[in-house]
């Protein structure tokens, strides 16, 4: 995922091509991941650009599941630490690096903040149903913490298709 975010920051479709194979990664690339891969990002929809760069939270989401970092919030975005938890994708560093240092944390932890985004992105979609607002929560930046969460919990989730239901 961190890889084809670079995409968003204008790294060349086939650089990053070429890292997920030589990562062993292509085979873990969702269907709707592949778009991005066969198709040069000037060329792919507005939308998917947008979700593509949200998936960033998603990201940041799954650096907090392997110990990366100690605090999910609902309303502030990723903090400039992430790229430094990532591989290097300019030096090619390979993705083994960020695997190894990955220290999942505990089942019961992880549902439990699963609960804590379900429970804020309840409160958020109601708050925007009512016309209101709230500089507690962030609709999207939950939504994508969530959609991971979601992920790493229920492991028989695929990422395209998980539900956001509240």
């Amino acid at each position: 995922m961190s890889a084809l975010l670079q995409l968003h920051f204008n790294a060349p479709r086939e650089f990053i091509c070429n890292y997920l194979k030589k990562n062993e990664l292509l085979s873990e690339v969702s269907d709707a991941e592949q778009i991005y891969l066969e198709t040069d990002y000037s060329e792919i929809n507005e939308q998917l650009q947008i979700n593509l760069n949200w998936s960033i939270e998603a990201i940041w989401a799954l650096a907090w599941v392997g110990g990366f970092h100690e605090k999910l919030t609902f309303n502030t975005g990723v903090e400039n630490s992430l790229a430094s938890f990532l591989p290097d994708f300019h030096e090619l560093e390979s993705a083994e690096k960020y695997i190894k240092k990955f220290r999942a944390r505990k089942q019961k932890v992880v549902f439990v903040e699963l609960d804590r985004f379900y429970r804020a992105h309840w409160y958020a979609r109601n708050l925007q149903l009512e016309g209101k607002s709230s500089n507690k929560v962030n609709l999207s930046i939950i939504m994508e913490r969530r959609r991971a969460l979601e992920w790493v919990s229920n492991s028989f989730e695929v990422w395209d298709e998980i539900s956001l239901d509240t």
